[in-house]
């Protein structure tokens, strides 16, 4: 069986991020706080979620994912993820791992 994605097919890439959020004291504020960086994804035309550490003050972790038509737009657009979030004063970006899915 071929791993090739034949032509015109989607490609699917996706950042998992995790953060450290400054100074947070409670779980009403890490939530607000995310829905504003959510937000500013969601503006970049990602689908973004929180995925891990969902109980945690002060850390979070980010799935973002985009579709696109070939690979080197879907890897030039998923640089702009870790970009904005090191711009952001929201949060401090702690790790970062990029997928190619499909």
């Amino acid at each position: 069986m071929c791993n090739e994605v034949p032509s015109g097919s989607p490609r699917l890439g996706m950042v998992v991020v995790e953060l450290r959020l400054f100074a947070c004291r409670s779980l009403k504020e890490k939530r607000s706080r995310m829905r504003r960086i959510i937000k500013e994804i969601h503006d970049l035309n990602f689908s973004a979620a929180e995925v891990g550490q969902q109980d945690v003050w002060e850390r979070a972790v980010l799935a973002c994912a985009l579709v696109g038509s070939d690979w080197v737009e879907v890897e030039r657009r998923l640089r702009d993820i870790p970009r904005m979030l090191y711009r952001g004063d929201l949060a401090e970006v702690i790790d970062i791992r990029t997928e190619r899915l499909i």
